[in-house]
């Protein structure tokens, strides 16, 4: 029993990830050499942008990158093993470098792990251009992975992004001059600075209910003007056709790292747009939520000294959410006690001439009974539950009695 519980705590432990990005598979493929050869490292690059000048210059080689890739290429594959070249063969692998191909014959059953990781990593060996396109691939994911040019590059694409918006075929029909997602219904580069208050709050909010879609992106005429002034700091400033060559590659590596690093800022800055909206809604609520606590009791205007305020009749008017549902009065004392209750089935029906006559005598018997129900207790205070715009019509009726009753 113990042995068995041994092996399935062995199998359920957890396995390590076998998955290679790009840095990880150009450094088993020993194409790193060549990568240093493109130019600047991360550390004289961050230097560069610190001081927004060329202080350090890339050195252009003496040979194109293609010829570099090339004699890097011939000498990598020669260090493969028979069993390499001979499992490579069997997949169709072209890694003919001019007759150093071993003969196929011990196959793909034959060829052991270390063969089989060998072929892996030539993958990246197949020509010149997939061998030039791991060496950007390396470069730009060390260049995105640099603190220091996470933070600089973060800085720059925090003060150039925009949101922009736009309604979706149900906020088009949903979303109206009274919605509450009608001020970020369309946005139009709208910069991150520019937020306040919880505006993104009701972006995300309206994007959940399927009302709107949403892009934050640098412009693209500000993402040109980005990446042209790194390449001023990245690329030689030399007049020559090898330099121009080596130059595209380094554009290259700068514009794999950005298509890198553009969503991750995104989320961050995403992030960090809900997070402020959050702080600022709960900061609101704590403040509101202090004034209702903090607040007094009701002192009439009548009466001289709040310290000691009379005993107060308060007259509650509940609207009604639907048209049959009747309208509901209590009127409570200082002690909070119910003193009386009324139910008004007819008021809430409209008034205009359409109405049928019978409606209309049954809503003027609900307001004659509320002017009684009013004289009777006499309240110092009316509130009204405003759940909808019928509250503002009952208030209208309100006003009415009270102005009839003097």
């Amino acid at each position: 029993a113990a042995a068995a519980a041994a092996a399935a705590a062995g199998r359920r432990r957890a396995r390590r990830a076998t998955r290679q990005g790009a840095f990880e598979a150009c450094r088993s493929a020993g194409l790193v050499p060549l990568a240093r050869r493109f130019g600047l490292s991360v550390e004289q690059f961050t230097d560069n942008i610190n001081d927004n000048y060329a202080v350090n210059e890339p050195v252009d080689e003496d040979l194109s990158p293609t010829e570099c890739a090339a004699a890097e290429r011939t000498r990598l594959l020669s260090e493969l093993s028979a069993d390499a070249m001979d499992l490579a063969a069997d997949l169709d692998l072209d890694l003919d470098v001019g007759g150093t191909a071993g003969t196929a014959g011990t196959g793909a059953a034959g060829a052991g792990a270390g063969a089989a990781a060998e072929v892996a990593r030539s993958r990246l060996l197949t020509d010149e251009r997939s061998t030039l396109s791991a060496c950007r691939s390396y470069l730009a994911a060390e260049l995105a992975a640099a603190p220091p040019m996470r933070q600089i590059l973060r800085q720059l694409y925090q003060a150039h992004a925009v949101l922009n918006t736009w309604p979706t075929a149900k906020g088009r029909d949903l979303v109206d001059s009274f919605h509450q997602a009608r001020i970020v219904k369309r946005l139009a580069n709208k910069p991150f600075g520019a937020f306040a208050r919880d505006d993104y709050l009701k972006v995300v909010q309206a994007e959940r209910e399927g009302l709107i879609r949403s892009q934050l992106s640098v412009p693209a005429a500000r993402e040109a003007d980005l990446l042209h002034g790194l390449e001023q700091l990245y690329c030689s400033d030399r007049v020559s056709e090898l330099a121009e060559q080596w130059n595209e590659q380094r554009k290259l590596v700068l514009a794999e790292a950005l298509k890198q690093l553009y969503p991750v800022f995104e989320r961050e800055l995403r992030a960090q747009l809900l997070r402020d909206a959050e702080q600022f809604t709960l900061r609101e609520c704590a403040r509101a939520m202090r004034q209702r606590l903090t607040a007094g009791p009701y002192c009439p205007s009548r009466h001289d000294d709040p310290r000691h305020p009379p005993p107060v009749c308060v007259v509650g008017v509940l609207p009604a959410s639907e048209p049959n549902e009747p309208v509901m009065c209590v009127c409570v004392n200082e002690k909070s006690e119910v003193v009386d209750h009324l139910k008004l089935s007819f008021i809430a029906y409209p008034s205009h001439a359409n109405v049928p006559a019978l409606d209309r005598e049954r809503r003027a018997l609900d307001l004659t009974a509320l002017g009684h129900f009013l004289t009777q207790h006499r309240p110092d205070v009316i509130v009204i539950g405003a759940c909808d715009l019928s509250a503002r019509r009952l208030q209208q009726d309100l006003e009415l009695v009270c102005s009839s009753l003097g």
